[in-house]
């Protein structure tokens, strides 16, 4: 089973970035705003390599990495839809707060393996 859930990981990434690709190439936006628009992909990315690279626990259980990045990821996501159909403008730093404790994640991960 683990190894299925590991395997997932792969194809989040995967999904993640061909959601970048077709976040540059069919928005008519300015750059700036499908970079703000991207941000969440690449955070989720982002920690998946971390987890996996500074912590045994990802290996041993990857169902807490894919559980953690998921709720991040789908909570982000669910507020782009919203804003999106409301017709509001919607950034992750609008919101910060929401993703200050992903971010807090991604850097206390190689510090925890750094210093202890």
């Amino acid at each position: 089973m683990e190894i299925f859930i590991i395997t997932s990981q792969f194809y989040i990434v995967l999904g993640s970035l061909f959601t970048i690709r077709s976040g540059f190439v069919k928005s008519k936006k300015p750059l700036f705003e499908r970079i703000e628009g991207l941000i969440p992909p690449f955070l989720v990315i982002f920690y998946i390599f971390v987890a996996f690279t500074y912590t045994s626990v990802a290996w041993n259980a990857p169902s807490v990495v894919l559980f953690v990045a998921g709720i991040y990821f789908c909570l982000s996501v669910t507020k782009m839809i919203i804003a999106t159909v409301t017709k509001q403008r919607y950034t992750v730093f609008d919101d910060i707060h929401l993703s200050a404790p992903f971010v807090m994640a991604i850097v206390a991960l190689p510090l925890n393996h750094y210093l202890s």
